[in-house]
């Protein structure tokens, strides 16, 4: 095994933890090499601010009652408390499932919604795996 020393943005140099190759060379170069690079985890941080978008829209009118609500987040989610209620603040019996890529939330309610009903998703408690928080939101929309 070969370790090497990363020189960090702030200038401290840190070892990788157990980097295997199939190389004598001790810089990782050369056409013997078999990876051109090696990503600290420690360097990366969060790529930007946790921001999110939804469908329906905030305000969203003539939504279908089979609706699956979804939330789509800029960072993967490591956590959530997002809720579905009624306009009288009842909770809608629905499930919650992420993409494999973990930045989209679909809400499937367990039956379609009211006609003409008004409904809230509450977007609270939802951090990304960088540990940003996402502010408390209501999305509110009415089903035609």
């Amino acid at each position: 095994m070969t370790v090497h020393e990363f020189t960090m943005p702030d200038g401290t140099k840190k070892g990788a933890k157990g980097v295997q190759a199939d190389t004598t060379d001790a810089a990782f170069s050369g056409a013997e090499a078999w990876f051109s690079q090696v990503q600290t985890p420690e360097t990366l941080g969060a790529p930007g601010a946790l921001t999110m978008t939804s469908n329906p829209a905030n305000n969203a009118t003539g939504v279908a009652a089979g609706v699956h609500p979804a939330l789509t987040f800029s960072n993967a989610i490591a956590e959530d408390a997002v809720t579905l209620i009624k306009s009288d603040g009842t909770l809608v019996a629905a499930t919650k499932s992420y993409d494999a890529a973990g930045k989209v939330l679909t809400i499937t309610p367990t039956a379609a919604l009211t006609s003409a009903g008004v409904y809230s998703i509450i977007v609270a408690g939802v951090k990304d795996v960088y540990g940003q928080t996402q502010e408390t939101t209501v999305i509110k929309f009415t089903v035609a």
